[in-house]
């Protein structure tokens, strides 16, 4: 039971990981490519790498709730 609860958790952590990297996708190619005169690049390149932050944390979190609790 604990085995399946830690695969729910890494397969969760795994989707949300990847709708925030879709997210950060389009976000950064709205900002580079449709709107690129707005602000200064270097504040564009920093927005963009502190938003890419947080879905690889997510997914390992989910990797290691995977191999706590399901021992793969």
């Amino acid at each position: 039971m604990i085995a399946r609860i830690g695969n729910v958790i890494y397969w969760t952590a795994t989707g949300v990981a990847m709708l925030w990297g879709l997210y950060v996708w389009f976000l950064a190619a709205d900002i580079f490519f449709f709107h690129p005169t707005n602000r200064q690049l270097s504040e564009n390149v920093f927005n963009v790498l502190a938003l890419a932050v947080p879905a690889p944390i997510i997914w390992v979190v989910g990797r290691a709730a995977k191999y706590i609790l399901a021992g793969k």
